[in-house]
């Protein structure tokens, strides 16, 4: 792959991302609400981790690292990247939880969460490195292409995991939400609607920015040696596009949009989407300070 057309491939979406994460990041120091919402604080995570996956990813091809360096950007890489896959399927798990079992996001779970969240990242990085396994992968430094299974079992497939997690738990919550027994309030019928198409959006960010790096990965294993151009460039570009995406997904809801036009002096709401992160159970209560008082996926009767 060239490494200028790589660079002109990886440049906006990675500047997107980059912008994207930073929103999410500025709003949850910003707000009070979002700081105290368990939900929002896995958000902040997840801005963070892809913070870390676009930039090892993508500073090297404009400042290219001393080959002594390279098994040190290949460590980065892997870090963030399962960082990146592993905060979506914590947030489907806290959610899960929180409404459909009714367990509170405890000190001590926070810190579990935390634990898996940040130390298995941690520990698959560290493996890889300890038995040699970063090398060059194409325009950077990573699991080497040379020993394509490898990094199919040790990278991709957290990401194959973790959308597990998230389909699993999702279609539990749709299967909740349709016994609600609900069904006869039109307005009900409307806003869970817009939660399962909400929890479809949550599904379309992995499929859309990492499906392309597992077909990728398999289909190194099964012709070793041989390269698809143009799915090397469709992958390297949706990947910097995940930062933007999760900033959309996961970070954009009401609340924010009322804590941010408070605070700007507006008086409307620009955006149309009438989901926050909180509680499936309906409710008239707005939060002004960016977040809910609850972990739970909350649907607002908006009346602005």
């Amino acid at each position: 792959m060239s490494s200028s057309l790589l660079l002109v491939i990886v440049t906006v979406p990675a500047v997107l991302s980059i912008l994207g994460c930073l929103f999410i990041v500025i709003s949850f120091i910003m707000f009070r609400g979002r700081r105290e919402n368990p939900l929002q604080s896995i958000i902040f995570c997840i801005a963070l981790a892809d913070m870390g996956h676009i930039l090892s990813f993508s500073i090297p091809l404009y400042f290219p690292l001393q080959p002594d360096l390279c098994e040190a950007q290949g460590f980065l890489i892997e870090l963030f990247v399962v960082c990146s896959w592993i905060w979506p399927g914590l947030y489907a798990i806290r959610l899960y939880l929180s409404n459909l079992h009714d367990i509170p996001a405890t000190p001590r779970v926070t810190v579990t969460t935390h634990v898996v969240g940040w130390g298995t990242p941690l520990i698959l990085a560290t493996t890889c490195w300890v038995f040699h396994l970063y090398g060059p992968a194409g325009g950077w430094c990573y699991l080497t292409d040379k020993k394509p299974l490898v990094r199919l079992l040790l990278g991709d497939d957290v990401v194959v995991i973790t959308f597990l997690i998230e389909l699993i738990v999702f279609i539990k919550i749709v299967l909740f939400l349709r016994g609600s027994g609900l069904r006869g309030f039109t307005t009900l019928q409307a806003q869970n609607r817009a939660v399962t198409r909400r929890l479809s959006m949550y599904l379309l960010v992995p499929v859309l920015c990492n499906g392309w790096a597992v077909a990728d990965r398999v289909y190194g294993v099964i012709y070793p040696g041989q390269q698809l151009v143009w799915l090397e460039y469709t992958t390297a570009c949706l990947a910097m596009c995940t930062g933007f995406m999760n900033a959309l997904v996961y970070g954009t809801d009401t609340s924010l949009w009322r804590a941010w036009s408070t605070l700007l002096g507006k008086n409307t709401i620009l955006s149309p989407v009438k989901i926050s992160h909180n509680n499936i159970k309906h409710t008239t209560a707005h939060d002004d300070d960016g977040g809910d008082e609850h972990d739970k996926l909350l649907i607002h009767v908006d009346a602005d």
